[in-house]
């Protein structure tokens, strides 16, 4: 759709909100092919974009500050603990306390972090655990502008839920489930019920 014809059949703010709309140019840092992996424990399958119908939000459910909380860590403990022994980190994407969102495997893969929820989900990890840490403006921004970024990327609005909706944990921690649907609201997606 031509710009020019926007600007001027819509006019005024309306508008300029709809090109700023248009001219987000969020995307996570890319980072899938730095992460440890792990052969030995197989391979995660593939899938088209198509599949894709949910967001599931977690917590790393340990403090932002403890060593190895980041993206990096947690693929180190996937693929070497013996709780985990995955192929490699069990998310699409990881949000830091910073605001800074990484892609830690592409949205085509089918990750193992909500059971048989994960041929049509992605994961997204929020560093920190949220039942005994705030949920800051900043993480919750990043978290808003990821959903807002897999929506665009799989071409339709999704259902977001957090993990608790599909196991015994809290997870993503109260203090993102009390958020949660502003969250949900703010990216434009469907609240999973």
């Amino acid at each position: 759709m031509d710009k020019k014809y926007l600007l001027y059949g819509l006019g005024g703010l309306a508008a300029i909100g709809l090109l700023s709309s248009f001219g987000d140019s969020f995307k996570p840092i890319d980072i899938v092919n730095d992460l440890a992996i792990a052969p030995q424990n197989g391979t995660y399958p593939t899938r088209p974009l198509s599949q894709i119908d949910t967001i599931v939000v977690h917590h790393a459910g340990v403090p932002s500050t403890a060593a190895g909380a980041t993206p990096y860590g947690y693929a180190v403990f996937h693929t070497t603990s013996p709780y985990y022994m995955l192929p490699g980190i069990a998310y699409q994407i990881a949000i830091q306390p910073d605001g800074k969102v990484y892609l830690t495997n592409y949205l085509e893969t089918v990750s193992a972090h909500t059971g048989t929820l994960n041929p049509t989900a992605v994961g997204i990890v929020l560093s920190g655990n949220f039942d005994n840490e705030p949920f800051t403006k900043t993480q919750e921004d990043a978290l808003v502008k990821a959903i807002k970024w897999v929506q665009k990327k799989v071409g339709k609005k999704l259902k977001v839920g957090g993990h608790y909706q599909f196991s015994s944990k809290t997870c993503p921690g109260m203090n993102v489930r009390a958020k949660l649907d502003e969250v949900v609201q703010r990216a434009g997606a469907l609240r999973y019920i």
